[in-house]
């Protein structure tokens, strides 16, 4: 084949890759226009009143917040008191004011100013919420609560913060369920805050920030010694669809929660939740699946399909030389349970002649060899 066409078969392969990445997306931008509109309906807004939207100031109000969450404070502060001024109604202002609160709060020595101006303001939800956060900020713990350990969030209107990526636009209760949830567990009272954290994750329309909730919710289930309920909440992590590393750490424990109750078809299952994709820049992730995979199938006597997990990270040239030499070791047991010794041998003397692998593999290895060359007892 001449390099010509070689060139030119390579093209046609990259304009391929390139038009499937297009259709892509404009797939994901799609989605990601309805799930706004979507999201826009869903809060009461009418097709007919979408155009009578600002757009314009939610753009500076995102902006504003951007330099908040950035530690931009007095130009996040100079922002939220423009938004302020020229607000369109009541609530608008008062969410400025709010924000303006907080990022004066956040400046040194501002502390005690910024819960003032919070404490003027004419809405318990937002004033209130700037306020615990104020007081989070700074590891106050025991005076949010003392403050607002009985103060009835619930029972607050719907208040929205603007974007906070990747969050979306959040519901100041969940926020400040959040805070106090968090203040609670520091304090100890660690049933106090789990009863927060659960209402703060029913309040987050974000699955990244369901992520996170869920994630510490399982702690607190961890410490209270509700064991159920930790499995439960890793259950819903990994199911709440959203690639993330908390995402693979409610996989693994529901996973290992259900593997160690020898309860093998429904571990399999948690494990499956692990779909390709979620491996992308993620090899490490993808070994640990895998080799929990194999366990499994190994416990469960389900050798043949162990055996295969274990290669596929065996023939996985971007694994670490660490990564296959302790599938290769997992490979040699399942051999030896299964009781295919000579192919056992094989892995376990491959691995031991391996000079590229560390010592402690290498002397795993011929551990096990002398293992099966021992007499039967």
């Amino acid at each position: 084949m001449s390099t010509t066409t070689m060139r030119n078969q390579s093209n046609s392969t990259e304009d391929a890759e390139w038009l499937e990445y297009r259709k892509i997306g404009m797939t994901v931008m799609r989605k990601c226009f309805l799930t706004a509109l979507f999201c826009l309906l869903a809060r009461g807004v009418s097709l007919a009143s979408l155009a009578d939207l600002d757009f314009h100031r939610m753009h500076r109000e995102d902006a504003a917040e951007r330099l908040l969450q950035a530690a931009q404070y007095p130009e996040a502060q100079a922002a939220y008191d423009a938004l302020a001024a020229d607000a369109p109604d009541p609530v608008a202002r008062k969410m400025a004011e709010a924000r303006a609160a907080v990022a004066l709060g956040l400046q040194p020595n501002r502390y005690a100013d910024g819960l003032a101006r919070a404490a003027a303001i004419d809405d318990r939800a937002y004033a209130t919420q700037a306020r615990m956060q104020l007081m989070f900020a700074r590891e106050r713990f025991a005076e949010l609560l003392e403050a607002y350990g009985d103060e009835d969030i619930a029972a607050w209107p719907e208040r929205r913060l603007p974007t906070e990526p990747p969050f979306g636009r959040p519901d100041v209760r969940g926020l400040a369920f959040f805070d106090r949830g968090r203040a609670f567990r520091d304090a100890g009272e660690h049933a106090a805050a789990a009863r927060d954290l659960a209402q703060a994750e029913a309040l987050s329309e974000s699955p990244e920030r369901r992520a996170v909730i869920l994630y510490k919710l399982a702690s607190l289930y961890s410490a209270t010694g509700e064991s159920e309920r930790v499995f439960e909440t890793y259950l819903a992590l990994a199911r709440n669809g959203r690639v993330s590393w908390h995402f693979f750490q409610g996989v693994f424990r529901a996973a290992e929660y259900l593997r160690a109750r020898e309860r093998y078809d429904e571990a399999l299952e948690v494990i499956a939740l692990m779909r390709p994709e979620a491996f992308r820049g993620a090899i490490g992730m993808h070994v640990r699946g895998l080799t929990m995979r194999g366990r499994i199938l190994a416990e469960a006597g389900r050798y043949a399909e162990a055996a295969d997990a274990f290669r596929t990270i065996l023939d996985n040239r971007a694994v670490s030389v660490d990564g296959r030499a302790a599938a290769k070791l997992a490979l040699g047991r399942v051999r030896v349970a299964a009781g295919d010794l000579e192919t056992a041998r094989k892995a376990y003397r491959t691995l031991a002649d391996w000079e590229e692998a560390k010592d402690d593999h290498r002397e795993q290895a011929r551990t096990a060899l002398d293992a099966l060359d021992q007499p039967p007892q």
